[in-house]
């Protein structure tokens, strides 16, 4: 009967190869996935953003003129709620000139808060920015989620 031969273990020269071959996997592992993740929100944002609009991973924004007092924004706010199914209206500062809205959780994320912030510029001149982002601030992938938020909310805006 024939013994397989036993190999020693590897020595220190053998661990320093095996740290640095692991290093170099994990390099080209990473680089895999950040072009595999990366590839996926930006057909999720392309899908999605307009001229107006700029984002980038779990956070889009946008600002709009509208020609409304910026009091009058921020009390129509429930009809930015509307305008987003699962959203509901978290709080208005009218000093701030903010109105914040919460979107629940979904298959594609795990929701999303929105702040809108209403910037009297002059009469009846306002600048409204909407701004959405991801509830879990590490999020590298939204598929255009927060995108499609800040379009729907920018249309809501243009009609006041």
């Amino acid at each position: 009967m024939v013994h397989p031969r036993r190999h020693p273990p590897p020595g220190p020269g053998g661990l320093g190869i095996i740290a640095v071959a692991a290093v170099v996997a994990g390099v080209f592992f990473g680089r895999a996935m950040s072009l595999v993740l990366g590839g996926m929100q930006l057909r999720g944002e392309r899908r999605t953003l307009g001229t107006e609009t700029t984002g980038r991973a779990g956070v889009a924004r946008a600002t709009i003129p509208v020609g409304v007092p910026a009091a009058e924004v921020l009390r129509r706010g429930a009809g930015a709620a509307a305008a987003l199914p699962r959203a509901e209206v978290t709080s208005i500062d009218p000093e701030a000139g903010t109105l914040a809205l919460r979107v629940g959780m979904s298959w594609r994320s795990w929701g999303e808060r929105i702040e809108i912030t209403a910037a009297q510029r002059f009469g009846f001149a306002t600048d409204v920015t909407i701004t959405s982002r991801s509830a879990m601030p590490w999020t590298l992938v939204d598929h255009g989620v927060n995108a499609r938020n800040v379009e729907r909310l920018a249309g809501w805006a243009r009609g006041l």
